[in-house]
């Protein structure tokens, strides 16, 4: 069963003042090269949009939303969000790690249906039982100092500028951790995603 990751993302919550956030913080913190900024990146007073070919931050008056965009599972995400947060002068209030994997599928409706289909939902199972029904999945525990949750859900994949599409799963992870953990969460953020590596490869 074909698999492949995606993105990962990491998201910290907080009361931000996002033009703190130029283009000097990054290059003086050694973040971000002064070179590396693209075009597209963005500096206003209540929205920081940092675009460069790896990464790209998303800073708002309450959040910080870091996505890794090499499709890479490794420490550059987690080092840079590290430095954003010992070099800022706010409160953060609470932090979440995000992964978003694609399985791809022959047919959806067959595949979901074996694997998720709850024959004691009569009721709501009376409302989804046609040929080209597709069905997901939710499940949520507790680990180690997060509360992880998954959420999977069947769709279609669209190429762009094409009429070719393909069938998938899409899995998408998330873990929260409270103010406590914040620091202590991105010093072990290869633990969490070495976990999710190992749910999704367990998928079968």
């Amino acid at each position: 069963m074909e698999k492949e990751f995606i993105e990962s993302n990491i998201v910290i919550l907080g009361d931000l003042k996002p033009s703190f956030y130029d283009k000097l913080f990054f290059v003086k913190n050694n973040l971000i090269s002064e070179d590396s900024f693209l075009d597209s990146t963005i500096i206003t007073p209540s929205l920081v949009r940092i675009i460069t070919n790896d990464i790209a931050i998303n800073i708002e008056t309450t959040k910080i939303v870091i996505v890794n965009k090499t499709r890479k599972q490794n420490d550059f995400i987690k080092d840079i969000t590290l430095k954003i947060i010992t070099q800022s002068s706010f409160d953060f209030e609470a932090i979440g790690f995000n992964y978003k994997w694609f399985i791809f599928l022959p047919d959806i409706h067959e595949h979901t249906k074996t694997r998720f289909w709850n024959s004691s939902n009569t009721k709501l199972n009376s409302h989804f039982d046609s040929d080209n029904s597709a069905y997901g999945y939710y499940v949520s525990r507790d680990f180690l100092d997060a509360r992880m949750k998954l959420d999977i859900k069947p769709g279609v994949l669209k190429e762009v500028d094409s009429n070719n599409s393909k069938l998938i799963l899409n899995l998408d992870y998330n873990l929260h951790f409270e103010k406590e953990y914040i620091m202590k969460s991105i010093e072990s953020y290869d633990v969490y995603s070495s976990k999710v590596s190992e749910i999704t490869k367990d998928y079968e």
